[in-house]
């Protein structure tokens, strides 16, 4: 059986294919992120049923998780040393090598092109929609709509200029995404989790809204308080996911794996809770949430406010729709894991 450092030599050898098959048909490096490499990778290893072992995780699969922090740029294969062999030994000429992995990807992977041309948040939506397995794939698809308006609340600094649209779709969104977790029973544990932290940006960025400008302490708070979905909250749900998806892989280092998962979990769980009771002082302290004597649960599915209604709120099934979301560029802050 291969170890999980014979996986990740696998892995380098697709990587390297791509890289290769990107200078063959002539893509840049803006045509690609840790998240396209992930998805390219999956169908690599799906298709060619390379014995790579993962599960889903953030973005979907994440065969990719340490084996790369550079950037992948598109090379000349004569720049990649012994791109005709695998790095494992091969004697039943079973593996495959970086040069037959960017043959694939340009002549049998019916993907390639379309992930290398589609923006990024775009392409996820299409791809949860083909995909993802059930009963994930309505709850990633939700997961696009808020993570796109997180994206462009972290990096346009002129988001406080329509920031009362920003709070009325944010909100709604953030509720639907609540909804589509409450129908998955296997990330019951995440509920409350969510909920809070849902409650506490609502109110901060709804109270941002109320504000004529914000100091650079105040919009550096905001920034910490988004960041927290990606680094603590989604994560959450995202191991829960990965941990039930791990025998969805072709690999068969399930056991290390699924540990390693549950250390992971292990930790967040002691942390997360204290997280959000942190920011949320951090925030009154900040004026960016008003306490008042009868805050209860978050406003989600069964008590969303009025002003976050279809009336006002338009749901989007395209990260590239309209009003907010049409400028939103790809934004892909952090390494697919």
């Amino acid at each position: 059986m291969l170890t999980p450092g014979d996986e990740d030599d696998l892995l380098k050898d697709i990587e390297e294919g791509i890289q290769i098959a990107m200078d063959w048909e002539g893509y840049s490096s803006d045509s690609i992120d840790p998240i396209k490499v992930n998805k390219l990778a999956h169908f690599a290893i799906q298709d060619l049923g390379v014995p790579v072992t993962y599960g889903w995780y953030k973005y979907g699969p994440a065969p990719v998780f340490d084996t790369s922090t550079a950037r992948i740029e598109a090379t000349p294969e004569s720049e990649i040393k012994a791109s005709e062999e695998s790095r494992l030994p091969d004697p039943g000429d079973e593996l495959y090598s970086p040069e037959e992995y960017a043959y694939y990807f340009t002549r049998d992977c019916t993907h390639f092109d379309r992930i290398l041309q589609t923006p990024t948040k775009e392409y996820l939506i299409e791809f949860y929609e083909d995909h993802a397995p059930s009963p994930y794939g309505s709850l990633y698809k939700q997961s696009v709509q808020v993570q796109v308006i997180l994206d462009n609340i972290k990096e346009d600094n002129q988001w406080h200029a329509e920031a009362e649209d920003y709070s009325k779709s944010l909100s709604h969104e953030l509720t639907e995404l609540h909804r589509e977790l409450l129908k998955v029973e296997a990330l019951s544990e995440v509920f409350n989790t969510y909920s809070e932290y849902s409650k506490l940006l609502k109110r901060v960025i709804a109270e941002a809204s109320d504000k004529n400008d914000l100091t650079p302490v105040q919009e550096r708070f905001i920034k910490k308080v988004v960041n927290l979905f990606y680094s603590d909250v989604w994560k959450y749900a995202a191991l829960l996911i990965s941990k039930n998806t791990v025998h969805l892989s072709p690999g068969k280092n399930d056991d290390k794996l699924l540990n390693a998962i549950d250390g992971n979990l292990q930790t967040l769980r002691g942390d997360i809770d204290d997280e959000i009771n942190s920011l949320r002082g951090q925030a009154v302290a900040r004026n960016l949430y008003t306490e008042y004597s009868r805050d209860g649960p978050d406003d989600g599915p069964q008590r969303e406010k009025c002003e976050t209604t279809n009336q006002n709120v338009e749901p989007w099934t395209k990260a590239t729709a309209d009003s907010i979301t049409t400028k939103l560029a790809v934004r892909t802050d952090e390494v697919d894991r």
